[in-house]
């Protein structure tokens, strides 16, 4: 199941070459656990890849173990 609500967090770390990291997020004012992030759920035009402390907006989708990660990641 995929939850559309959009989300907006900083990118704690991202590894380019890797092409993953995580981002820190908050629900309702509650601090949440650190969400992974892909390259491949980035939406932009060119080289995909993000700098600590950029501002995102995100939704949250499923990996293909079921663990939850970002999607459908835009800058802010």
């Amino acid at each position: 199941m995929i939850n559309l609500d959009r989300y907006t967090g900083a990118v704690l770390w991202f590894d380019a070459k890797r092409g993953y990291g995580f981002i820190e997020w908050s629900k309702n004012g509650v601090k949440q656990k650190d969400m992974f992030c892909h390259y491949s759920d980035i939406v932009k035009d060119g080289y995909k890849a993000l700098v600590k402390m950029d501002r995102v907006s995100f939704s949250i989708g499923k990996n293909h173990n079921g663990d939850p990660k970002a999607i459908e990641i835009r800058l802010e």
